[in-house]
């Protein structure tokens, strides 16, 4: 009897074992161990079981993500998703229209790209725009940036909500240069 005792813990571990590299030549997060009884061994396969929820959660975060950011480049428009935890997303065009270097995107601070904007328009040496500004423009009222190479940006704000819950916020830059150099040239000929 003594022998079988010390037998079934270690033909046990071996079960939890052999699951546990089955999972991993699998792949598949979705996978879960079975392990009967109520001890060490048993809390140890439910802990197991909970880190496979959660890996498998953070997956499915992950491949949202990388949806988003490739949904995010085939915008003709600059735009940067910053959710409640302050990480960020910006689509190249976003980078390109601000140039954005690497060491203020490293940071992953919003305030700090803001502020990098800021300093990029003709509006931030007049004193017109603050960062209060930039991160409440709606839809419906937007901001007209110049830019100090004579650019002209539309800027605007959006919330991202989940259940009527703000989760993050979506910036929004398109170039409107040319319009209104064409609004400009018909007013001027009228």
């Amino acid at each position: 009897r003594a022998v079988l005792r010390t037998f079934m813990p270690h033909a046990r571990l071996s079960l939890l074992s052999n699951n546990l590299t089955a999972i991993t030549e699998k792949g598949s997060l979705s996978s879960r161990v079975q392990m009967e009884g109520n001890d060490e061994l048993h809390d140890l396969t439910d802990n197991i079981n909970q880190m496979l929820g959660s890996l498998e959660e953070k997956e499915k975060v992950i491949k949202t993500l990388d949806l988003l950011e490739s949904s995010l480049e085939s915008i003709d428009a600059g735009i940067m998703v910053v959710d409640m935890n302050s990480r960020i997303i910006m689509n190249h065009k976003f980078i390109d229209m601000w140039e954005i270097d690497v060491a203020v995107m490293s940071q992953n601070d919003v305030l700090k790209v803001l502020k990098h904007i800021v300093s990029r328009t003709k509006d931030s040496e007049e004193k017109n725009i603050s960062l209060e500004q930039l991160q409440n423009a709606s839809n419906k009222d937007r901001i007209t940036l110049n830019i100090k190479n004579g650019d002209i940006y539309d800027w605007y704000v959006g919330s991202i909500l989940q259940k009527e819950k703000i989760i993050g916020k979506v910036y929004c830059t398109t170039d409107i240069t040319d319009s209104v150099k064409v609004q400009t040239l018909e007013q001027e000929s009228k």
